[in-house]
């Protein structure tokens, strides 16, 4: 079985960075895995699932802003991917919470094992 990778792009469009609180990875691997997005910048996450192997990609990714001391917090941005090798059926999607919004993300279509996609996070404000 060949190797199967997922790239997502986080585009930070907030005036504060951009902190990854959690990556969990199940059977895979990460190439990148940028710990924190200045304002204004991109990072690469890119997971893989080696080649000779009986599964696919599956991750969970958590982003916060790093508030200024004594300031809120503009809420949370989570991504879940799931690329089963038995099934073609994947699933993915991306949520925020409070006053987050994430534009441009695209879901995995089913059957696919090599997928980019590019998310761009901002505040409703």
């Amino acid at each position: 079985m060949p190797e199967w990778n997922y790239t997502v792009i986080v585009n930070n469009e907030l005036d504060r960075p951009l902190k990854l609180i959690n990556g969990q990875m199940v059977h895979c691997k990460s190439r990148t895995m940028p710990d924190e997005i200045k304002p204004g910048e991109s990072s690469k996450y890119n997971i893989y699932s080696p080649g000779g192997t009986s599964y696919g990609i599956e991750f969970y990714l958590s982003f916060k802003d790093v508030a200024p001391k004594g300031e809120p917090s503009y809420g949370t941005m989570d991504i879940r991917v799931d690329m089963p090798v038995g099934k073609r059926k994947n699933t993915s999607n991306c949520t925020t919470t409070k006053l987050l919004t994430a534009e441009g993300f695209e879901q995995v279509p089913d059957g696919y094992h090599d997928f980019q996609t590019s998310v761009t996070v901002s505040t409703a404000l």
